[in-house]
């Protein structure tokens, strides 16, 4: 039995073991306002709404980690995924709120809480294509958001599947080259493929691709305090269901039952990556 396996059985098979609704993360914040970064317009994550302001998955998630955290207010910034992550290391914002696949090359160089989110990747195409797998992919040209990890997938197995790759700043344009006729599919994170997919009746999800991620926020290993405290709230919002419900309003459906959103993990981080720690003071108010 792996590290992995263990922590995640010791995990709860419940919130039973550590008590965790009827304690709090909240503590005095440095500053009043949490600063994060996402991707606006990857859908439903976060979106532009008329009046100018955001909503989305992602924003109602850092809203109630920004209560349950002490703070004031939220400052939510516009940033394009491939310059996301060069923003946290220059101190421009808090976090990375855009949903982040977590990986080894990535948490050697920032910090990330416990998957929130089980992850894979959809191939969103024309509702008439009729592909069901990787090797029909050959000679089409698959258009993907630049640094995110539909990108590394599709870098990895260019030469495998034959396919060409276009890469785009924002993912809408990804998809928008795909009705346009641009490209033959969009590859990106499976709920928001989805979620494009009931809005453009022209446009169905035509296969999944597991890759075996999960998705979690990110810090800089500078700001350790605030990742082992954002950690313990995901862990609340998981116990109390409150991440299930966010889920269920803006995907339409039930979280996966023991995937990454109601599943609770010993310790602050992501076990088996780097910047994890094992610990065991999950009723912990205060860092």
């Amino acid at each position: 039995m792996t590290l992995g396996r263990t922590l995640r059985m010791l995990a709860l098979a419940g919130a039973t073991a550590f008590p965790l609704i009827a304690q709090s993360a909240q503590a005095e914040p440095a500053s009043r306002t949490l600063r994060a970064a996402s991707d606006v317009g990857l859908a439903p994550f976060a979106m532009v709404n008329p009046d100018g302001g955001y909503r989305g998955f992602s924003i109602d998630l850092v809203n109630e980690l920004a209560s349950r955290l002490g703070y004031d207010d939220v400052n939510v910034m516009d940033v394009q995924f491939s310059s996301i992550f060069s923003g946290l290391y220059a101190d421009r914002y808090d976090m990375i709120l855009a949903p982040t696949d977590i990986t080894r090359e990535r948490a050697e160089k920032m910090l990330f809480t416990e998957g929130y989110m089980s992850n894979q990747l959809g191939v969103l195409m024309s509702a008439e294509a009729d592909v069901e797998a990787p090797k029909a992919l050959e000679g089409m040209t698959l258009a993907v958001n630049s640094g995110s990890v539909a990108e590394d997938w599709a870098n990895e197995h260019q030469e495998q599947y034959g396919f060409d790759v276009q890469r785009y700043d924002q993912n809408t344009d990804a998809v928008q080259a795909v009705m346009s006729g641009q490209a033959d599919a969009n590859v990106t994170d499976s709920p928001a493929a989805d979620y494009v997919a009931q809005q453009q009746s022209r446009l169905a999800v035509a296969f999944d691709i597991d890759t075996g991620s999960r998705v979690g926020l990110a810090f800089s290993k500078e700001n350790r305090e605030l990742r082992d405290r954002a950690d313990h709230a995901i862990e609340q919002m998981k116990a109390d269901g409150t991440l299930a419900g966010l889920y269920e309003n803006w995907f339409g459906s039930e979280p996966r039952p023991g995937g990454a959103m109601t599943m609770i993990s010993v310790g602050r981080g992501e076990p088996g990556m780097p910047g994890y720690e094992l610990t065991f003071d999950q009723g912990r108010s205060t860092p």
